[in-house]
């Protein structure tokens, strides 16, 4: 399991919270891009905020699987929001996820059209797909974010992330001389028992 929680995090960037993969699978900084100001995409509040005023905010990870490890990846869990504390016209706020390889259950997603001032939050669970098996390789999870209505103006409208969440196992690839070694004793074994 992999898990970004953004508690104590500030600035465009937090580091993984835990990582129970282990045998050097590894993941990056989650990254928060496509601002145009430092106040409008930001780790604040214990959570990744991407202010609405730009439509093109992205935020994005990587997994790391190293030589010598198979990985399946089965799930991603997060809580997406918007904070709507401009002025309560409707709106309707959603996510939109790129995977590098494979896919998910839902690549889209949105919390319904809101329209009064507050903050909404909703937990996605999704389902990961055709992430089996994986060596030597990186899979990179990209999410933008979007409203129908386009109304990008004003600081205080943001989608928000939390508690992102990624699941799967990992186990060491036998060496090549290990699997033969096993196979030699394996015929070692066939032969004794023929002959007795």
């Amino acid at each position: 399991t992999i898990v970004y929680d953004f508690n104590g995090g500030s600035g465009e960037s937090d580091s993984v919270s835990s990582n129970d993969f282990g045998l050097g699978v590894s993941a990056s900084d989650v990254v928060l891009a496509g601002g145009d100001g430092l106040t409008n995409i930001e780790i604040q509040n214990d959570q990744a905020e991407l202010s609405d005023r730009n439509p093109d905010h992205t935020l994005a990870f990587t997994v790391i699987v190293p030589a010598g490890v198979t990985v399946d990846l089965t799930g991603l869990d997060f809580l997406y929001g918007y904070s709507e504390d401009f002025h309560p016209n409707t709106i309707t706020p959603s996510w939109n996820l790129t995977i590098s390889s494979g896919s998910a259950s839902a690549l889209t997603g949105s919390v319904g059209a809101i329209t009064a001032l507050g903050d909404v939050t909703q937990t996605e669970n999704l389902t990961l797909s055709g992430l089996t098996g994986l060596t030597n390789t990186s899979v990179t999870f990209t999410f933008n974010f979007s409203s129908a209505e386009n109304r990008h103006a004003g600081l205080n409208r943001a989608h928000t992330m939390d508690n992102i969440v990624l699941t799967g196992t990992a186990s060491a690839v036998p060496e090549p001389s290990t699997a033969l070694i096993g196979g030699i004793g394996l015929l070692a074994l066939l032969r004794r028992r023929r002959r007795g």
